[in-house]
């Protein structure tokens, strides 16, 4: 292939891993894949938490607090059971029901 001209497009910081040359349309394009050391960024705010969404518990804060699962099927089923008596009793396209 020999030497070629290039246009350094973003800076080149690390280590170089991976190199990759390709041909498209008549020009050529190179990516380089490097490995570098990042520090962790840290957020302005010291009180952090963390939150686990679950089956068993809605969700847990990492200081311990949690949160049930709010079921509203639980405070409803004597309604429920009810209008299932109700409509259990009554004929499907019956002419005293079209009212």
């Amino acid at each position: 292939m020999g030497w070629m001209r290039y246009r350094k497009s973003q800076e080149l910081w690390g280590v170089a891993k991976n190199v990759t040359i390709r041909e498209s349309c008549g020009k050529w394009f190179i990516a380089v894949q490097m490995e570098r050391e990042v520090e962790r960024p840290l957020h302005e705010s010291t009180p952090m938490v963390g939150l686990d969404w679950g089956v068993l518990r809605f969700c847990t804060l990492s200081d311990g607090e949690y949160q049930e699962q709010c079921q509203p099927l639980k405070k409803c089923l004597p309604k429920l059971a009810k209008w299932q008596r109700h409509m259990a009793r009554k004929k499907k396209f019956h002419a005293t029901e079209r009212k």
